[in-house]
C-alpha cells in the first residue's frame, strides 16, 4: 500500500503548493524517510492528489500536479452515534466506523454512561479517525463531534435524517425490515440515515420514552450485543442494505 499523507479540508487543486501539518510532516521526513524530489500521495475533503515534495525543513512543502479519482462514499450519508465507551474501545469503534465508510461519528453521554469524553480524548479521535482513512485508502475523514446529553442527541439526529435506535430486549423489527421503508430500493442520490446505539446497560426508560416520537426502533435480534460491537452491526446492516456491502 502507497503511503498517504493528510493534507486537511483546504480546497487544493492542481498546481497548489500545500504544507503538512507537524505530525505529517515528522512521519514523511523522519519515519518514512522521503528526500525532496520524490512523488507522494496526498488526500483530504474527498480528493486525492500526488504531489513532488519540495521542502522538508521546516515543515514539508509538497506541490500538487496530478488529481486521482478517490474511492467513492457509500451511497448512504450515514451517521452513527455511540456513547463514550471505556477501556479504549471508544477509539477502536471509531476505528472500525471510518473504514467501513461512515460519513459522521457522534459521541454521546447517557444516563448509563460509565466513560466521560474530554478534550484530549476528542482529539485522539480525530488522529485515530486519519490514520484509518490512510490505512482503507478513504479520501474523507468522518466529521466526528459529542453531545452531552441524549437529548441533545435527538435534536441532533432528527435534523440530520431519518433516524433509528437499536433497541435491545424489544418487540421492535429487525433493523433491516425497517431499513427497507427508510432506504430507497433505487437510490437516485445519497440519502441521509442515522443510526443510535445504545450505552453498557442499555438506555433508561426515561430515555426510551423521549425517543418514542421522534425515531423509528429497530433490534439486532434476540442477542444481547456488546456496547462497542452494536453500532458497527447497525452500520454493516445499513450500507449492507443500501448495496455498498
Amino acid at each position: 500500500m502507497t503511503e498517504r499523507y493528510y493534507i486537511g479540508n483546504q480546497g487544493a487543486k492542481v498546481g497548489d503548493k500545500v504544507v503538512l501539518n507537524r505530525g505529517e510532516s515528522h512521519h514523511l521526513s523522519c519515519v518514512m524517510r522521503v528526500n525532496e524530489g520524490d512523488v507522494v500521495c496526498l488526500f483530504g475533503a474527498g480528493k486525492e492528489f500526488e504531489g513532488i515534495v519540495r521542502k522538508l525543513r521546516p515543515a514539508v512543502e509538497i506541490e500538487i500536479t496530478k488529481e486521482r479519482t478517490p474511492i467513492p462514499p457509500p451511497r448512504i450519508a450515514l451517521t452513527v452515534a455511540f456513547p463514550w465507551l471505556r477501556g479504549g474501545k471508544s477509539e477502536w469503534v471509531l476505528q472500525k466506523l471510518t473504514e467501513l465508510g461512515v460519513e459522521r461519528v457522534i459521541l454521546f453521554q447517557s444516563n448509563r454512561s460509565v466513560a466521560r469524553g474530554d478534550e484530549a480524548k476528542f482529539q485522539r479521535l480525530e488522529k485515530i479517525a486519519i490514520e484509518s482513512c490512510k490505512q482503507c485508502e478513504r479520501s474523507d475523514v468522518p466529521l466526528i463531534c459529542q453531545m452531552a446529553s441524549f437529548s441533545n442527541l435527538l435534536s441532533l439526529a432528527t435534523e440530520l435524517g431519518p433516524t433509528v435506535l437499536l433497541a435491545e430486549r424489544s418487540s421492535a423489527p429487525l433493523l433491516s425490515r425497517s431499513l427497507k421503508d427508510i432506504i430507497p430500493v433505487e437510490l437516485s442520490r445519497r440519502c441521509p440515515l442515522v443510526i443510535i446505539s445504545g450505552p453498557e446497560g442499555g438506555f433508561t426508560p426515561e430515555e426510551i420514552e423521549a425517543a418514542k416520537e421522534r425515531v423509528t426502533f429497530a433490534s439486532l435480534g434476540p442477542r444481547i450485543l456488546r456496547a462497542d460491537l452494536a453500532p458497527l452491526v447497525g452500520a454493516t446492516v445499513a450500507l449492507a442494505m443500501a448495496g455498498d456491502l
